[in-house]
């Protein structure tokens, strides 16, 4: 029996709230965040792909769009992420990657903050593309990178990003880095170093994460 996409998502998002709900998740690094709150400023919130679950959690029905790609599991994340009070932009990269940047830049300006996986959507694993760059750099919004990981957890190996899903009644941790910010008219040669920035900036966040538990 094939059930369609609403249904798979709907029952997804059960299990992402109920699983969610069981995890005591210590989140560091917050003040990063609020002192931009501050001064009113909005935030692209950036983690790597397999570590998308437990920010995605902990940052709920806050109204964030979030770049999702077009491919099928897009769809289901799409629907869950909608069911979990986040908004969503389909596109990538590699596909519809133009349009979905200016549409997700339009939705920044107009005052809601944003959320991107830098080395989605097929990797390679934890290599930043300028995507993000040049979306801070059109809309003057400072990137705040993140990472997390959970005590108790499965590890997909079978999947290129090595996801991450914490296990029921584990601890969990997400770390905030400093935000990370690209001057309006930076050339190529910036470009690239604020993209090798934000890589290392999360592969560092990374490593903290892993050597906490």
């Amino acid at each position: 029996m094939k059930f369609s996409p609403r249904i798979i998502s709907f029952f997804g998002w059960l299990f992402v709230l109920f699983l969610g709900k069981t995890l005591r998740i210590e989140a560091r690094g917050e003040e990063n965040v609020k002192k931009l709150r501050k001064k009113g400023e909005e935030v692209i919130y950036t983690f790597w792909h397999g570590r998308m679950f437990l920010p995605t959690y902990h940052l709920r029905s806050q109204g964030i769009y979030a770049l999702v790609s077009k491919h099928r599991d897009g769809e289901y994340l799409a629907r869950i992420l909608n069911h979990l009070g986040s908004r969503t932009i389909r596109g990538s990269t590699s596909h519809g990657g133009g349009r979905a940047l200016l549409l997700m830049a339009r939705k920044l300006k107009e005052g809601f903050d944003g959320a991107f996986a830098p080395d989605g959507p097929r990797g390679p694993i934890y290599k930043a593309k300028s995507g993000i760059i040049r979306l801070a750099q059109r809309t003057q919004i400072p990137i705040i990178p993140l990472s997390s990981n959970a005590y108790r957890k499965k590890v997909y190996l079978n999947n290129w990003s090595r996801f991450i899903l914490p296990r029921f009644f584990s601890r969990g941790l997400i770390i905030y880095g400093e935000p990370i910010t690209v001057p309006p008219k930076a050339s190529q040669k910036i470009i690239k170093e604020k993209t090798e920035e934000l890589e290392k900036a999360l592969n560092r966040l990374t490593q903290e994460a892993d050597n906490y538990f």
